[in-house]
């Protein structure tokens, strides 16, 4: 997510490489996996509501920056999600001159292939000087798995998949 921004900070970056990058803000995202892990079951349960209505207060707050200086709102104070509110990395990214790797796997239910990917989709399908790539059996963490993705299957060790790391390789030394 931030790779674009400190991109703009050193003029010797040549290239930006983004693994699950999220196109949407962070306080969306957060509530959004609320949802997901809350109704992966099938059932909302009581506790479940409470932590997504208390969730979604947190965004309310978060959006409006209705939040005082010392004040903690998802464990992090104002002046943190002052400076998300004002940073569009999708935008950020459009506005850098160096290529930029971009790769998602489309079983991450954090940031998901149906609307962040999407979204940096739309914006950089015809510049040549990005690429995207999709993996069909990946999560948030670049690990296989199978199904309805869960956050426990980030307990299974494992180990990103040998294309991934030789798709980088080969956009760094050129090859794709």
């Amino acid at each position: 997510m931030m790779a674009p921004q400190i991109a703009t900070y050193e003029e010797n970056v040549s290239g930006i490489i983004m693994l699950a990058a999220p196109a949407r803000g962070l306080e969306d995202l957060i509530y959004n996996q609320t949802l997901y892990l809350s109704e992966l079951d099938g059932i909302v349960d009581e506790n479940e509501s409470i932590v997504i209505n208390t969730t979604k207060e947190a965004l309310e707050k978060i959006k409006s920056l209705n939040i005082s200086e010392n004040e903690q709102v998802i464990t992090v104070y104002r002046k943190y999600w002052e400076y998300l509110n004002n940073y569009d990395q999708v935008q950020t990214a459009d506005n850098l001159k160096i290529p930029i790797l971009l790769l998602q796997g489309k079983r991450d239910y954090q940031v998901t292939y149906e609307e962040d990917y999407a979204i940096w989709n739309l914006t950089f399908s015809d510049n040549n000087n990005v690429l995207l790539k999709t993996y069909n059996q990946l999560n948030h963490i670049f690990l296989p798995g199978e199904g309805t993705p869960t956050n426990t299957e980030y307990m299974n060790k494992g180990h990103v998949p040998e294309e991934v790391i030789q798709d980088i390789v080969n956009w760094i030394t050129g090859g794709i």
